[in-house]
């Protein structure tokens, strides 16, 4: 991508440019991107803006959107060249699934948003990755308005889950 990770914030602004500056086009690599996004909430390099020990008991969570399915990249361990997305898919949804195993299991919440791929096998993989295989974790969401509402749920649950602890 253009721009890398953004760091953990409370700056709007910041993320809704961040946000606003990705840009639809190469392959899907859902291992990579759930990895990344636990690794942001650690407070290790490289990205240490996460408190390690806060004074209260906080829920971490984990927003993963995708619209396709995994597809393999030269270069990204696969051993895939551009294009040839089935080939290296089963060993990307494996780890994904291992991965997934590994952030709930740190006792992070994982919601999935599937934003427009219909795809049953894709369904039935990231049920798997979300901490619940329905509402309130797993969403799909076929169009930007129901997309924008997935979020508001989402919204909605982290927000009451904060106030009952």
């Amino acid at each position: 991508p253009r721009r890398g990770i953004t760091p953990l914030q409370n700056q709007k602004a910041k993320i809704q440019d961040a946000v606003n500056d990705l840009s639809a086009g190469g392959n899907t690599n859902i291992p990579a991107g759930l990895g990344w996004a636990w690794r942001v909430l650690k407070p290790e390099a490289p990205f240490t803006e996460a408190i390690e020990n806060p004074d209260y008991k906080r829920e971490q969570a984990i927003v993963l959107l995708t619209d396709g399915e995994n597809c393999g990249n030269s270069g990204d361990g696969y051993r895939r060249v551009f294009g040839s997305c089935s080939g290296g898919r089963a060993d990307m949804n494996d780890r994904l699934k291992k991965l997934a195993y590994n952030v709930k299991s740190d006792g992070v919440i994982v919601y999935v948003i599937q934003f427009a791929n219909e795809g049953t096998e894709l369904q039935e993989l990231l049920k798997q990755v979300a901490s619940g295989p329905e509402s309130p974790y797993y969403h799909y969401a076929p169009t930007s308005d129901a997309l924008k509402q997935v979020f508001r749920n989402i919204a909605n649950h982290l927000s009451s889950l904060r106030l009952s602890k």
